[in-house]
């Protein structure tokens, strides 16, 4: 499902973390939240994708190296932009002639003019997008951190993966989603009286006569507790 373009309000009553006891129910309300809002950063972490981004790397340089055309690599001593040859005079002069200073021949400089041009345009898009995801990853983790309360934040603070969370570079644009690996590396496990409540629940679900309890909603009981004990038994299944 595509991600709507602007924030919709989230329910009043949306969950707020307590730790193990209602990890499940704090995820699923997350899941339907992500379903349509934060953009590529909410819909990614809905289908467990990367939101990657590749940085264009430096400005194309008169020095540039060729690169290898299998591995990528620069070729020491070679040149990807051709200079022209020295005058009789500059080689007379020998190792006294700076050849940094020759000009380049014109198809180089044709060249380099280009490919300047063209690094100039992905540079533009990807610091565009990066303000975009980064928008979203901000606005969706402080989501997050709100809907958690101050004992359980006190907690994940101590969590050991917290240390290379803070160490993330200011271009990160997966905050979020590392967040949320934390939150469930601390409580997903649960207990076995969470479990165990969560399941009898979904095995002690019954249809009423269809004229007063519908199949269709019904149905939409049975989903609603089953996403909740499906978390609770793939997690104890890791264990």
């Amino acid at each position: 499902m595509s991600s709507l373009n602007s924030q919709l309000s989230t329910a009043p009553d949306f969950p707020h973390l307590l730790g193990s006891a209602n990890i499940a129910v704090f995820m699923k309300a997350l899941t339907d939240t992500l379903a349509y809002n934060y953009g590529t950063i909410g819909q990614n972490i809905l289908n467990k994708t990367a939101t990657t981004l590749t940085n264009p790397g430096p400005c194309p340089h008169y020095d540039d190296e060729r690169l290898n055309p299998r591995t990528l690599l620069p070729i020491p001593d070679t040149r990807k932009y051709v200079q022209v040859n020295r005058t009789a005079e500059q080689i007379d002069l020998g190792l006294a002639f700076d050849d940094s200073i020759l000009e380049l021949t014109a198809a180089s400089a044709t060249a380099l003019t280009q490919d300047v041009a063209a690094w100039r345009r992905l540079t533009d898009n990807y610091n565009r997008d990066l303000d975009k995801y980064r928008t979203q990853d901000d606005t969706l983790l402080e989501f997050i951190i709100t809907h958690i309360t101050k004992g359980a934040l006190e907690i994940l603070i101590a969590n050991p993966l917290m240390v290379a969370f803070r160490a993330l570079p200011a271009t990160t644009i997966t905050r979020s989603s590392r967040y949320i690996h934390i939150i469930n590396t601390q409580f997903a496990h649960g207990n076995s009286t969470v479990s165990i409540n969560e399941l009898t629940k979904f095995l002690a679900l019954t249809q009423g006569p269809v004229s007063t309890d519908p199949t269709a909603a019904f149905c939409n009981r049975v989903m609603d507790q089953y996403s909740r004990v499906l978390p609770l038994l793939s997690h104890a299944h890791q264990m």
